[in-house]
């Protein structure tokens, strides 16, 4: 009998404790071109006065778990897959898409759920890697274009690889403004005369679903890229960008589709 009071007790417990009751949920998210990574922080805050008790942890991981595959979803929609395309529009057109690109929380790493500093709220951290199956959605070719030969120029050794600095603003061809180069899934690249130097259709697909079209860095130690660039990389410069679109600015300046630089 007594096993039965507790029970009754417990379930009422948990129907009428407020911070069971109100949880507000919010995401953030960061995208980590140098790893290929992309970290979804969501976070249950209890009701205001509310303690952080057993029920409300329960009840919180629960919520969270169920959040975090539209968060992922929402959280990838902005990224650039090349100069002119970002993932919504490619969903907009191929809505199949939708379900494959939440399919990807499977594939998710995530920490135990942890109290906030504050002690107000239940935070979780999820990782997803974008290679190979994310890239894998927007390459659809099999077999890689060989680019044109440009007869003028003769390499002055065998190159293994080729190494772009392009840390800084950049010229935006045809206006007078200079801005950042935006990271993209699927990059082009072209010389001073707009003949393709790279586009997603010249690169090996399985080398390009591996570890992407082209890897980015935010040094200049070129040891951690030397199993892709190779012991004799060509070292060039970004001179400029292509405008693709007309897009609005960020916050920093930049334009979700200035991927393709000008070499």
């Amino acid at each position: 009998m007594r096993g039965f009071g507790l029970v009754c007790l417990f379930g009422l417990f948990l129907l009428h404790s407020p911070s069971a009751q109100n949880i507000q949920i919010s995401t953030d998210s960061e995208l980590d071109w140098q790893r290929g990574t992309i970290r979804v922080t969501i976070t249950a805050e209890a009701a205001p006065g509310a303690d952080i008790r057993p029920e409300f942890i329960h009840r919180a991981r629960r919520r969270i778990d169920a959040e975090f595959p539209g968060a992922l979803f929402n959280a990838l929609l902005p990224l650039n897959v090349d100069s002119v395309r970002i993932v919504r529009e490619v969903v907009q057109a191929q809505p199949e898409l939708a379900s494959r690109i939440t399919n990807l929380a499977a594939q998710a790493k995530s920490g135990l759920p942890h109290p906030n500093p504050t002690a107000t709220a239940l935070e979780r951290i999820f990782e997803v890697p974008i290679f190979p199956d994310f890239v894998r959605l927007f390459m659809n070719h099999e077999i890689p274009f060989r680019m044109e030969d440009v007869i003028s120029w003769v390499p002055t050794t065998d190159f293994t690889g080729i190494v772009i600095y392009a840390a800084d603003p950049l010229p935006l061809r045809g206006t007078d403004k200079e801005v950042y180069p935006a990271p993209a899934l699927l990059p082009e690249l072209y010389d001073e005369n707009l003949r393709p130097v790279l586009e997603q259709d010249m690169v090996d697909p399985e080398s390009g679903r591996r570890w992407g079209v082209v890897a980015y860095s935010a040094h200049t130690d070129e040891d951690p890229w030397r199993h892709r660039i190779g012991p004799r990389p060509l070292r060039i410069m970004a001179r400029s960008l292509r405008d693709t679109s007309n897009r609005p600015y960020n916050r920093r300046g930049r334009r979700r589709s200035d991927s393709g630089v000008r070499p």
